[in-house]
């Protein structure tokens, strides 16, 4: 089973300030730990339910938040700003169940080890 988690820092739980969204500052930092352990978090799930390839695409603000290193699961990470489709950026085929090739779409991007 192939898994597209695509990750964006509202809705994150524990994060109630912009602050904690934007900038290089011990909120945003804080901000990013709680992204990373819920996107771990939903990695593990998914690993558990039986998922073969795990691909997070990062779709807040600049679209680098999260340390590609340690992503769970051997996941693979798309990051980087102005994507085409942003959120669903190179989402899987439902036809084929293959990862579409979009211009400019690269997978992996990183492998977590």
């Amino acid at each position: 089973m192939k898994v597209f988690l695509s990750s964006d820092m509202e809705g994150t739980a524990g994060v109630v300030d912009w602050d904690q969204c934007v900038g290089d500052g011990p909120e945003a930092a804080a901000g990013r730990a709680l992204l990373l352990a819920e996107v771990n978090a939903a990695i593990e799930g998914a690993v558990a339910g039986g998922a073969t390839e795990i691909v997070v695409n990062d779709s807040h603000y600049k679209m680098r938040n999260l340390p590609a290193g340690a992503l769970a699961g051997g996941a693979s990470y798309i990051s980087g700003s102005h994507k085409p489709l942003y959120m669903m950026r190179c989402c899987s085929c439902p036809t084929t169940g293959r990862w579409e090739r979009r211009p400019g779409c690269h997978i992996p991007t990183t492998r977590a080890r």
